[in-house]
């Protein structure tokens, strides 16, 4: 009698705990290990386009020129390939010519204000301009900072753009140009984990942009 009453009053039938268990642990199972692989999956190529944009522009930008220093305005087709190869190169893992449509690769050269105008420059001094630009891949997008010609975007550059404009004091600006490399690339989940949580990490089918951004003096 007492364990029939136990049974009424805390439990459920025989073998339907065991039941419930391996239905939560079919849905839930699931989704964590989709989550494991496109979460990890996700954080290893979003490492992978900062030691891009870092690591292969801090090589060029960051150094002086009998280090390997390339003006990409002045420099010629050649050099200029040479500094995507390395970008490129750098990002090998996920930056392939058989997923260019995935991934693109801006390099912008911005030149800061000089207070009067060079006539030797095609672009107006006085401003701040994208001096020059290049590219590689196919991904359609553009640059945050701005196109080649233009005013770059002050929001795209926080912390650097006034350094950049011309000091009346010193009658410069503090930083002469600006190198600024962006990696773009196209993630797409490789598991149905966005079919179980909508709207997880932005995705969807189709996938997510990832952005990465440096910039240097």
């Amino acid at each position: 009698m007492s364990c029939h009453f136990r049974h009424r009053v805390f439990g459920l039938p025989s073998g339907s705990v065991t039941v419930e268990f391996a239905i939560i642990v079919a849905f839930i199972l699931p989704v964590l290990i989709f989550g494991i692989i496109d979460l990890g999956k996700f954080v290893w190529v979003r490492q992978v386009t900062t030691e891009v944009s870092r690591l292969g522009g801090g090589k060029i930008f960051a150094r002086e020129k009998k280090y390997g220093y390339i003006d990409i305005y002045d420099a010629n087709d050649t050099k200029n390939e040479i500094l995507l190869n390395l970008l490129e190169n750098a990002g090998s893992p996920i930056l392939r010519n058989d997923n260019k449509d995935k991934w693109k690769i801006i390099v912008s050269q911005i030149t800061a204000e000089k207070g009067s105008n060079i006539p030797s420059t095609p672009w107006d001094d006085q401003n701040m301009c994208i001096s020059k630009q290049i590219h590689r891949g196919e991904l359609d997008v553009n640059s945050a900072i701005g196109r080649q010609g233009e005013e770059p975007n002050e929001a795209a550059l926080p912390h650097i753009y006034n350094h950049l404009k011309f000091d009346t004091v010193n009658n410069r600006a503090d930083k002469s140009e600006l190198g600024v490399v962006e990696v773009f690339y196209k993630y797409e989940p490789i598991t149905p984990l966005p079919n179980f949580i909508e709207g997880i990490l932005q995705m969807d089918g189709s996938g997510v942009i990832i952005r990465n951004c440096k910039a240097f003096f």
